[in-house]
């Protein structure tokens, strides 16, 4: 995946918060969005919408606005402020949207080794408040 923005507040945030996942190998990505900070959306209710029209997924909330085609793999985020937690969402939808299809699902857990043996624990996530 490819998150590209002009925005070097952004890119800072974004560097530090996927700092083990950013490659510097410039490979094709199949999934690329672009993203975009604007004023002016309309505030409204902190639901998720999720639509599909014409071929598109959109995806919606009072801090941000995306849109993204299956069919070339890239969109566009339209967010209000410089923070992780807008694409954070959008990218879990996302996730959900192309894993759906494939018999897959985003899970929410967290993974420990000790003494040589693997211990995976899942739950249910809350939305920090």
């Amino acid at each position: 995946m490819r998150l590209s923005t002009e925005d070097p507040a952004l890119v800072a945030i974004l560097h530090d918060r996927y700092a083990g996942f950013i490659t510097d190998r410039p490979a094709a990505a199949p999934l690329q969005l672009r993203i975009h900070l604007v004023s002016g959306l309309v505030p409204g209710a902190d639901d998720v919408h999720v639509t599909r029209s014409n071929g598109l997924w959109r995806f919606e909330r009072s801090d941000f606005m995306a849109e993204w085609s299956p069919e070339t793999g890239r969109g566009t985020v339209r967010q209000t402020l410089p923070n992780p937690y807008s694409i954070d969402t959008v990218l879990r939808i996302l996730h959900s949207v192309v894993l759906v299809p494939q018999r897959g699902f985003l899970l929410h857990a967290a993974s420990a080794i000790r003494h040589g043996r693997a211990f995976v624990f899942s739950g249910i996530s809350e939305p920090v408040t």
